[in-house]
This record gives structure tokens, sequence and C-alpha cells, in this order.
């Protein structure tokens, strides 16, 4: 017959590592651990700003125009419009063209609608 018991984890007698182990443990890991290496900039270019309209609240990436680049496009939430801004190829983004779409956006998703897609 099948009980609640059955589904209980059964409890197993674990021996505790003593104190003294461990801390010899952590100071052997702390003396063998190499120095610090200086850290230095994460991003080293300088920080660049492309302007949306207000409130933006989703972005989604695709290639737009078939260049092979990323394009961005973004909803914005205040002027009910979508900002799509093509990219140049090198990290860079083009012009910036607003489209509205009517109130609140708060998705966007890009599909190839025409099966257009290059192998």
């Amino acid at each position: 017959m099948l009980g609640p018991e059955m589904f209980m984890p059964r409890l197993r007698s674990v021996r505790a590592m003593p104190a003294r182990a461990g801390l010899a443990a952590a100071a052997a890991l702390l003396c063998a651990a190499p120095g610090a290496a200086p850290a230095g900039p994460l991003f080293t270019s300088a920080y660049l700003s492309y302007g949306t309209g207000l409130r933006p609240f989703c972005v989604a990436s695709a290639d737009l125009n078939r260049d092979a680049f990323p394009d961005l496009v973004i909803a914005n939430q205040e002027p009910g419009t979508i900002t799509v801004l093509m990219g140049l190829g090198d990290g860079a983004i083009g012009s910036r063209a607003d489209f509205p779409v009517g109130a609140s956006p708060i998705a966007v998703a890009l599909s190839d609608l025409r099966c257009s897609c290059r192998a």
C-alpha cells in the first residue's frame, strides 16, 4: 500500500566537518590563490546615445533591409510610435525614423513574413 511516507525523503546521518578542518581548507585556498590582477575598463569606446521616443519600452533586433547588418526597432510608449534605427555594420547606427502605431505600444515582434531569408 502506498502512503505519504513513500514520498518523503529519507534522512541520512551526515558527519559534520570539524570547524578547524574547514578553516584550514579555506586558509589553504586563500594562500594558494594568485594575487589580484588590475582590472581595466570594461568598455573602452566613448558613450554613445541614440535618440528614441519618450519612454522606450521594448527593443527588437533584426536585419530589416537585407544588408546583413542588425537593425533596431524600439517601442516608445509616450508618443505611440516605434523608432527604427538602421545598423551600419561597424557598430554604429544610422539615421532615426519614427512611425506612429497607436496608443502606448509595449512590445515589438519582428519576423520575415515574405520568407525572403537567405541561406
